[in-house]
């Protein structure tokens, strides 16, 4: 039996605000998208079209912010320029931290999920 990843869910407040930062913060580019009567989802891919996705979720009937708690989970990213990376994120005004020990940092999106940026690739 084998299995493959396919994508993240994050559920946001605003999909074209959404959409606009990832394409902004990471290059992602939008693959499809499903809008059905409860839901709109908006499928991004990034521009090797790794076949791994980040699902943009839209409930209709949500009001008010999404409680994200004290949740770990994150995305993450390879990056072949991490200076330069840093630098349009940090004039982005959306770096979170930067963990120099680690030579890592994160980003937050507009509805507050983390993004960690790696050199690499």
């Amino acid at each position: 039996m084998k299995f493959t990843m396919s994508h993240s869910s994050i559920a946001v407040k605003d999909v074209e605000r959404s959409v606009e930062f990832y394409k902004k913060a990471l290059g992602l580019k939008v693959k499809g998208n499903k809008d059905l009567p409860h839901i709109k989802l908006t499928y991004l891919v990034d521009g090797e079209d790794s076949g791994y996705e980040l699902e943009i979720t839209l409930r209709k009937d949500h009001e008010g912010e999404y409680n994200l708690g004290e949740n770990p989970v994150h995305l993450a990213f390879w990056v072949d320029n991490y200076k330069e990376a840093l630098a349009m994120h940090q004039a982005m005004g959306c770096v979170l931290r930067v963990v120099e020990p680690a030579g890592i940092y994160f980003i937050q999106d507009p509805d507050g999920y983390v993004t960690e940026i790696m050199p690499g690739l």
